[in-house]
Protein backbone atom coordinates (compact mmCIF):
# COMPACT_ATOMS: atom_id res chain seq x y z
CA UNK A 1 0.00 0.00 0.00
CA UNK A 2 0.79 3.26 0.13
CA UNK A 3 3.20 4.39 3.08
CA UNK A 4 4.52 7.39 4.06
CA UNK A 5 6.34 9.41 2.05
CA UNK A 6 4.62 7.76 -0.97
CA UNK A 7 2.17 9.93 -2.99
CA UNK A 8 -0.09 9.50 -6.31
CA UNK A 9 1.46 11.84 -9.31
CA UNK A 10 0.11 12.19 -12.82
CA UNK A 11 2.98 10.21 -15.09
CA UNK A 12 2.06 8.83 -18.67
CA UNK A 13 0.23 5.51 -16.72
CA UNK A 14 -2.35 5.25 -14.63
CA UNK A 15 -2.94 2.43 -12.20
CA UNK A 16 -6.38 0.74 -11.72
CA UNK A 17 -7.69 -1.02 -8.64
CA UNK A 18 -9.67 -4.23 -8.45
CA UNK A 19 -11.16 -5.91 -5.60
CA UNK A 20 -10.12 -9.37 -7.33
CA UNK A 21 -7.08 -10.36 -7.85
CA UNK A 22 -5.93 -10.67 -11.47
CA UNK A 23 -2.60 -12.61 -13.01
CA UNK A 24 0.63 -10.87 -12.99
CA UNK A 25 -0.89 -7.68 -10.90
CA UNK A 26 0.79 -6.06 -8.17
CA UNK A 27 -1.14 -6.88 -4.90
CA UNK A 28 -2.08 -4.98 -1.99
CA UNK A 29 -2.20 -6.03 1.90
CA UNK A 30 -3.93 -6.83 3.41
CA UNK A 31 -7.14 -7.11 1.50
CA UNK A 32 -6.06 -8.82 -1.54
CA UNK A 33 -6.53 -5.67 -4.09
CA UNK A 34 -4.82 -5.69 -6.80
CA UNK A 35 -3.48 -3.06 -9.54
CA UNK A 36 -3.13 -2.97 -12.98
CA UNK A 37 -2.78 -0.88 -15.90
CA UNK A 38 -6.32 0.88 -16.39
CA UNK A 39 -7.79 4.42 -15.15
CA UNK A 40 -8.14 7.01 -12.03
CA UNK A 41 -6.40 5.16 -9.73
CA UNK A 42 -6.40 7.82 -7.06
CA UNK A 43 -10.14 8.18 -6.73
CA UNK A 44 -10.69 4.17 -6.92
CA UNK A 45 -7.85 3.82 -4.05
CA UNK A 46 -9.88 6.20 -1.92
CA UNK A 47 -13.63 4.23 -2.20
CA UNK A 48 -11.71 0.84 -1.44
CA UNK A 49 -10.17 2.29 1.35
CA UNK A 50 -13.34 4.52 2.55
CA UNK A 51 -15.38 1.58 2.47
CA UNK A 52 -13.37 -1.02 3.89
CA UNK A 53 -12.15 1.43 6.51
CA UNK A 54 -8.44 1.34 6.03
CA UNK A 55 -6.96 4.84 5.97
CA UNK A 56 -3.98 5.89 4.31
CA UNK A 57 -2.56 8.84 6.66
CA UNK A 58 -1.85 11.76 4.58
CA UNK A 59 0.02 15.04 5.25
CA UNK A 60 -2.36 16.56 7.15
CA UNK A 61 -3.04 13.39 9.29
CA UNK A 62 0.66 12.44 9.46
CA UNK A 63 1.21 12.25 13.49
CA UNK A 64 -1.95 12.29 14.91
CA UNK A 65 -2.88 8.84 15.81
CA UNK A 66 -2.03 5.69 17.06
CA UNK A 67 -2.91 2.85 15.10
CA UNK A 68 -5.40 0.83 17.31
CA UNK A 69 -7.34 4.57 16.41
CA UNK A 70 -7.38 3.79 12.71
CA UNK A 71 -8.09 0.15 13.68
CA UNK A 72 -4.90 -1.17 12.10
CA UNK A 73 -4.59 -3.68 14.50
CA UNK A 74 -7.79 -5.07 13.90
CA UNK A 75 -6.75 -5.24 9.84
CA UNK A 76 -3.23 -7.26 11.15
CA UNK A 77 -1.30 -4.09 9.52
CA UNK A 78 0.71 -3.77 13.15
CA UNK A 79 3.20 -6.46 14.49
CA UNK A 80 3.88 -6.60 18.47
CA UNK A 81 6.19 -8.78 17.94
CA UNK A 82 8.51 -7.98 15.14
CA UNK A 83 11.11 -4.96 15.21
CA UNK A 84 11.43 -1.54 16.79
CA UNK A 85 9.92 1.54 15.29
CA UNK A 86 9.18 5.19 16.95
CA UNK A 87 6.45 5.15 19.02
CA UNK A 88 6.77 1.64 19.80
CA UNK A 89 6.35 1.51 23.38
CA UNK A 90 3.20 3.54 23.47
CA UNK A 91 1.88 1.39 20.69
CA UNK A 92 2.28 -1.83 22.44
CA UNK A 93 1.23 -0.57 25.92
CA UNK A 94 -2.13 0.88 24.51
CA UNK A 95 -2.81 -2.25 23.15
CA UNK A 96 -2.36 -4.31 26.42
CA UNK A 97 -4.69 -1.67 28.13
CA UNK A 98 -6.94 -2.73 25.06
CA UNK A 99 -9.00 0.87 24.91
CA UNK A 100 -8.14 4.02 22.99
CA UNK A 101 -9.77 7.59 23.63
CA UNK A 102 -10.69 8.33 20.11
CA UNK A 103 -11.37 5.64 17.15
CA UNK A 104 -12.15 5.53 13.48
CA UNK A 105 -15.59 4.96 12.30
CA UNK A 106 -17.42 5.90 8.57
CA UNK A 107 -19.81 7.58 8.22
CA UNK A 108 -22.29 9.09 5.67
CA UNK A 109 -22.33 12.43 4.84
CA UNK A 110 -24.67 14.41 3.32
CA UNK A 111 -23.01 17.03 0.55
CA UNK A 112 -20.73 18.59 2.57
CA UNK A 113 -17.50 19.88 1.51
CA UNK A 114 -14.70 17.88 3.81
CA UNK A 115 -10.73 17.18 2.95
CA UNK A 116 -8.47 14.70 4.64
CA UNK A 117 -7.31 16.80 7.67
CA UNK A 118 -10.47 18.68 8.46
CA UNK A 119 -12.58 18.38 11.43
CA UNK A 120 -16.21 18.14 11.62
CA UNK A 121 -18.74 18.09 14.56
CA UNK A 122 -20.56 14.39 14.96
CA UNK A 123 -23.70 13.82 17.40
CA UNK A 124 -22.29 11.47 20.50
CA UNK A 125 -18.73 11.34 18.73
CA UNK A 126 -17.76 14.90 19.49
CA UNK A 127 -14.93 17.25 16.85
CA UNK A 128 -13.83 14.40 14.72
CA UNK A 129 -10.80 14.47 11.86
CA UNK A 130 -11.53 13.32 8.65
CA UNK A 131 -8.91 10.82 7.66
CA UNK A 132 -10.81 9.70 4.17
CA UNK A 133 -13.45 10.78 2.10
CA UNK A 134 -15.48 9.80 -0.95
CA UNK A 135 -18.71 11.16 -2.05
CA UNK A 136 -21.35 10.69 0.58
CA UNK A 137 -18.97 9.10 2.82
CA UNK A 138 -15.96 9.67 4.87
CA UNK A 139 -13.69 7.97 7.66
CA UNK A 140 -13.58 10.00 10.91
CA UNK A 141 -11.48 9.63 13.94
CA UNK A 142 -13.28 10.68 16.81
CA UNK A 143 -14.50 9.70 20.89
CA UNK A 144 -14.65 6.02 21.11
CA UNK A 145 -18.89 5.39 22.21
CA UNK A 146 -19.37 4.24 25.35
CA UNK A 147 -20.48 1.38 26.28
CA UNK A 148 -24.23 0.79 27.05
Amino acid sequence: MAFAKSEFSEITKRLNLTETAVEGEVKLAPFGWGVIPGMDAENQLNHLTVTNEFPIIQTDTSGLFLPQMLNLTRHGAVSFTKGCYLGQEIVARTEHLGQVKRQLFRTRLPDLDVSVGSTIKVADRGTCTVVGVVPHQALLVGRTPKPN
